[in-house]
């Protein structure tokens, strides 16, 4: 008798199993064979038959205690196969994003690391700058536009339809001056 005979051998309870997590004997497939994980630890596998997992595989994992003669089950999965059918790769919104996706009073999230905007106002006064007054006047503002981010903005608002005058400029939740996109 092999080694793990024992487990191996588990088909039909590793089927149990499988179409007990599956909810139906339709969503198990045919057998596709065992692997051995490691020491009295085996992993069979049956094909999916869920609608919209095409190349899904069901793997039960099987283990026993020393000198047993029954298996007994350590997890069931359903996990992708060579040829699945997978969703493509996340790709952060920042990089999705594309003219025409945002609309009247949408607000985007801060984005630190924005190469449009550079470092503002220092409430400190500094040798460059002695005018500790900006704050008084309400034009201390942590970041600005740089000079690619005022051009780019300039661009959009006078040659395209999301100038001054659109719908989305109009229903802004707060006034251009309040960001760094002024």
């Amino acid at each position: 008798m092999p080694k793990e005979a024992v487990l191996t051998g588990a088909v039909d309870l590793a089927r149990e199993v499988a179409i007990d997590a599956a909810g139906s004997a339709a969503d198990v497939g045919e057998y596709l064979g065992c692997a051995a994980e490691g020491g009295r630890l085996v992993s069979h596998r049956f094909a999916s038959n869920m609608a919209g997992y095409p190349g899904w595989q069901w793997v039960v994992t099987l283990t026993r205690a020393h000198r047993a003669r029954s298996a007994t089950v350590c997890e069931v999965e359903l996990l992708p196969g060579p040829g699945a059918l997978l969703a493509p790769e996340w790709v952060p919104w920042v990089d999705r994003l594309e003219p025409g996706d945002i609309g009247p009073g949408d607000v985007l999230p801060f984005r630190a690391d924005d190469p449009r905007l550079q470092a503002g106002y220092s409430p400190l006064p500094t040798e460059n700058d002695p005018a500790p007054g900006l704050d008084e006047l309400a034009l201390a503002r942590l970041r600005v536009l740089n000079f690619e981010g005022r051009e780019a903005a300039a661009q959009r608002w006078y040659r395209g339809a999301h100038g001054p005058t659109s719908l989305g400029a109009l229903k802004a939740a707060a006034a251009c001056s309040t960001c760094a996109f002024a």
